[in-house]
């Protein structure tokens, strides 16, 4: 109720039209993998004017707010009159607006650089401007507005003109191809080893967030690869005259001391326990983390 008490008050005090009221919004079809945005111009308590762009699906959702917004700004200025002293503008992207405070080169610069030169542009014709954020679904008429023609818009087969197309798209794509390269490469090598090829690890950019003391990381590792202070490896040292395992009289290999050695059959059971398994395996014990 404040954000509509608040703009029927302006609209009611605009008789001489020297506020402009702008709301921006996007939307995506998930089913057609499209984007849209919409900005609605609300000129007087019943008349409103409606702008569509559909970005078809080559952009990032916080691209096409960001994108919405630019496009808000270029409208006031094209429409501003000799009267105009404020441009009201309101989004429902926290994070486009909070993104403008910051210039970095990051998701959504291109557009970031353009919102900042028309913001100058009013500057230069001493023209107040208010960028705020409402919440969406919130019954708000003219982000409500917004949201329905940018809903309605993804489902359309038409695409403008213009095409749009963000880096942060392009850098995701580079990634995606990059990965598909690099796991074509990993699945071929022959050099991977028959210890560590029984993992079936994949490439990935970012690893699982785990933080661990250096001693049990190397531990992991060497049990991992097969390379470690273990008698199966150590056995080819001239320091080390046999690979049997003291407690089991067996082979002591990374295998046998996760899965078999009576020494850490305690642990075992804890860890089955724990992850509630019935049984280990050097996939689940190494694939898992």
């Amino acid at each position: 109720m404040l954000h509509h008490n608040k703009i029927q008050k302006i609209l009611k005090n605009n008789e001489n039209n020297s506020n402009i009221i702008l709301y921006s919004d996007e939307s995506k079809n998930e089913q057609l993998n499209k984007l849209r945005a919409d900005v609605i111009y609300i000129t007087n308590l019943a008349i409103n004017q409606s702008f569509s762009w559909n970005l078809r699906s080559k952009m990032k959702v916080f691209d096409a707010e960001l994108f919405a917004i630019e496009k808000a700004f270029e409208i006031a200025f094209n429409n501003r009159q000799l009267n105009t002293e404020k441009v009201w503008i309101f989004s429902d992207s926290q994070a486009a607006i909070k993104r403008l405070k910051n210039s970095s080169l990051k998701s959504g610069q291109y557009y970031i650089q353009a919102i900042r030169k028309w913001a100058e542009k009013f500057q230069n014709y001493n023209i107040q401007m208010q960028l705020e954020w409402v919440p969406g679904h919130m019954n708000i008429k003219g982000n409500e507005l917004a949201d329905r023609a940018a809903k309605k818009g993804t489902k359309l087969q038409r695409t403008a003109i213009e095409k749009y197309i963000s880096i942060a798209y392009i850098k995701r794509k580079i990634k995606e191809s990059a990965l598909i390269d690099w796991t074509n490469i990993w699945q071929a090598s022959k050099a991977k080893g028959k210890h560590y090829s029984q993992y079936e690890c994949r490439p990935k950019w970012k690893t699982k967030a785990k933080i661990l003391k250096k001693q049990i990381w190397s531990t992991y590792i060497q049990l991992k690869l097969d390379h470690g202070y273990f008698k199966s490896y150590l056995n080819r040292l001239s320091n080390y005259d046999t690979n049997i395992c003291q407690f089991c009289n067996t082979k002591e290999s990374p295998e046998h001391l996760l899965l078999f050695c009576r020494r850490y059959s305690q642990i075992r059971s804890k860890i089955k326990k724990e992850k509630q398994l019935n049984q280990l395996s050097s996939k689940i014990l190494f694939g898992t983390i």
